[in-house]
């Protein structure tokens, strides 16, 4: 256990470029000749030393002879080093002020994009109480508050929080934004049912309209799907390019026949992908027209 506290210790000052002092230091062992093997013990909280690339090793030496090392990178100069990106929490130095461009869409720590809050009670009088306890956090002067990831708390409302019966959500981008959503009240629907009564319906041409899906293009699963369609759309020879189609403003385009028809039926099917990766599959379908294509 002490060896997985040190590397969690580890890991958050390699995030916050800061390290931390050591606990309960009295005296020196004189046997110790730090300034000579250049070492130094931190009794205060310190910046970390040295620009770039910032690298610690964790040792565990167990009371049975199990023994362990651990050396770890931060996470932002590890993927700029193999010219990949992702999501992560550490803060960039003065040298790596692009850290928001490799942060997928991360900027100061917080996500710009809208983020889904799904709450759940046992009773439904527990969907206000939920409410009014998140409000009143977001709106307090806790210090805590400015430390909230909104898209670490939507991850964790969804997937770390069991599902009861009475359900509701909020959509927000910004903590006060989502204290304003939660204190005028959440959405009241019915009792979840225990059978899954989840009807889809496909619709055919002449449903479509300028817009439909854009914002789902920044899911990858959604993105993944269309640009599959995108493919076999190419072998075919065709030279659409659907992301162009899909985010354009263009009346005209979205109108044509020959466009229209296949534009519904790949939205559909990328819908279809993304509610399965979900987990959400329907106990019956229905579909109309092209709309059989989805279905």
């Amino acid at each position: 256990m002490s060896g997985l506290a040190g590397v969690i210790k580890t890991i958050l000052c390699l995030e916050k470029g800061t390290i931390t002092p050591v606990v309960g230091f009295k005296k020196l062992n004189p046997q110790l000749r730090l300034s000579e093997w250049h070492m130094a013990l931190p009794l205060e909280t310190m910046a970390w030393p040295s620009r770039g690339l910032r690298r610690a090793s964790v040792n565990s030496f167990g009371f049975g002879g199990a023994n362990a090392h651990m050396i770890l990178d931060d996470a932002f100069h590890y993927l700029q080093s193999r010219g990949l990106s992702g999501n992560h929490d550490t803060a960039a130095d003065e040298c790596s002020s692009d850290l928001s461009s490799t942060a997928g869409h991360i900027v100061n720590g917080y996500s710009s994009q809208e983020q889904l809050f799904v709450f759940s009670s046992y009773d439904k009088a527990g969907l206000e109480r939920i409410a009014n306890s998140y409000s009143n956090f977001f709106l307090s002067e806790d210090r805590d508050v400015h430390s909230i990831r909104l898209d670490f708390l939507s991850h964790t409302l969804s997937s770390r929080r069991s599902h009861f019966d009475f359900r509701s959500f909020a959509v927000s981008s910004s903590r006060s934004d989502l204290a304003r959503s939660l204190e005028h009240g959440l959405p009241k629907f019915h009792r979840i049912s225990n059978h899954g009564n989840v009807v889809l319906v496909f619709t055919g041409q002449g449903a479509q309209w300028v817009g439909m899906g854009r914002e789902l293009l920044s899911n990858a699963t959604y993105r993944s799907s269309v640009l599959r369609s995108q493919g076999f759309l190419q072998f075919f020879g065709c030279e659409w390019d659907l992301l162009e189609i899909f985010s354009g403003n263009s009346v005209a385009s979205f109108n044509r026949p020959i466009l229209s028809q296949p534009l519904c039926t790949i939205l559909q099917i990328a819908l279809i992908d993304l509610l399965f990766h979900w987990g959400l599959v329907p106990g019956a379908v229905v579909g109309h027209s092209s709309g059989e294509i989805g279905e």
